[in-house]
Order: C-alpha cells, then structure tokens, then sequence
C-alpha cells in the first residue's frame, strides 16, 4: 500500500501539477469531480483515462491505480484494509461530514470485505481557524460532530476531530491525524486565505503483496508528506 499527502508543491487543481504528480509517484492516478456530497464510486483499471467521476469518495480494490483527493482547507481521508485489498480517498467539507461521507466510504469497504481498516486524515483547517455560522455550528453540535468558540466568541468547528470521532464510532482504532493547520502553513493551498487558490490532495494505491517470506513483521506506517510515498503494509 501506498499513501501520502501532497502540499503545495503540487497544484493539483491544474493538469501540469495532476501530471507532475503522476509523474513524481510512478502511478496512473484517478481523480474526482467533487461536489461535496457522500456518494462513493469504485473505480478500476482504465478509470484514469476516462471521464471523471462525480463524488466525494473514490474506492477500489484495484492494485497499481492512485485514487486522488483534492482539497484546500477541507480533509482529505484515506481510508484502507492491505490485507483484504481494498482502499478509498475521501473529500470531507463541512456539507461531507453532515452528509456522512466518511461513514458511507467506511460502509462501502466493509461490505466488499474490509475487516481492520486503517485511517489517515490528512492537512486541513484546523478548529482554530475554522470559523462557522450560528446556524451549521447548532446543526453540526445537534448531529454530535465537535464544535466550540474562538476567542472572540464565534463559532469553531472540528472538521478532524468530527471525523475522527465517527470513524472511531464505527470501529476504527488505527487513526493517524496529520497536525498541520492548512490556513496557519503556507506550505498548503487554503480556500479560506485566498479564495483564488489552488489544491493539494491525498493519494493511496494498492500494491501487489510481497511474498510470505518478504513479509514484514512490523506495524504498518502511515502517510508522510508530498512526493515521499510511505508504504502501508500488512504486518
């Protein structure tokens, strides 16, 4: 398995950064047409040659394809099971989180037989920064996602930390958080500091497995940074 999160190195909002990357990984990658919904779409070989599909989550259980999020201060999710073979990215704005992508990308890959999922939430704003209305922080609050108040009184929403409380509701323990703020580090493109801006994304691929004997015994590593692909390994 291979997963990691890209920063602003690459413009993934333009088809020179898509391809750079592409490039940069040694990997056919598939992107989304995303709409901030929950709908998730399975792809396969030949999907990165074709039209892109409309939804916020991308699965497969197809080896040596890069499923691709694209975001600017929304959260990317990886989400993946090395031994049974399956993997998602998933886009997670506000308007994902209260529709449950995340839980329905967890959902997906559990009926195609995932039985311990791995999680990696990657850059995005941080609880801090992320400022809401009065109307969504009361409805986020009511649907049990994590909301507070910054210092001067207005209203915050943990878009991380709702996540991670609802992968966890779903039986995940394996949860890797990214700690960097996408607003606060100009190593990252944010919506929120430039509305004209352009995106970075997590990636994950499935990989052939080893041989038994190449097995490695240790615990899986999750994603690191732009351009330095991490391995996710069954142990």
């Amino acid at each position: 398995m291979r997963a990691c999160f890209t920063t602003n190195q690459f413009d993934l909002a333009t088809l020179d950064g898509r391809r750079a990357l592409s490039r940069e990984l040694s990997l056919p990658l598939v992107f989304a047409r995303q709409v901030h919904g929950a709908e998730v779409r399975w792809v396969g070989p030949g999907s990165e040659t074709a039209e892109l599909p409309t939804g916020d989550a991308l699965a497969t259980g197809a080896v040596g394809i890069g499923l691709v999020i694209r975001t600017a201060d929304c959260l990317p999710l990886l989400l993946a099971d090395p031994r049974a073979g399956l993997a998602a990215a998933v886009h997670v704005g506000w308007r994902g989180l209260m529709a449950g992508v995340a839980e329905a990308a967890v959902a997906e890959l559990r009926s195609a037989g995932a039985a311990n999922l791995l999680a990696a939430l990657g850059p995005s704003i941080c609880p801090n920064c992320y400022q809401v209305g009065p109307d969504l922080a009361a409805a986020a609050r009511q649907a049990g996602h994590v909301t507070g108040r910054g210092a001067d009184g207005t209203p915050r929403l943990d878009l991380a930390g709702s996540v991670a409380a609802r992968l966890r509701r779903a039986g995940l323990r394996a949860i890797w958080r990214s700690p960097e703020c996408t607003l606060e580090d100009d190593r990252f493109f944010s919506w929120r500091a430039a509305r004209d801006t352009g995106r970075q994304g997590g990636v994950i691929a499935l990989e052939p497995p080893p041989p038994p004997s190449d097995r490695p015994t240790r615990a899986p590593r999750l994603p690191t940074h732009a351009g330095e692909a991490s391995r996710l390994a069954a142990p």
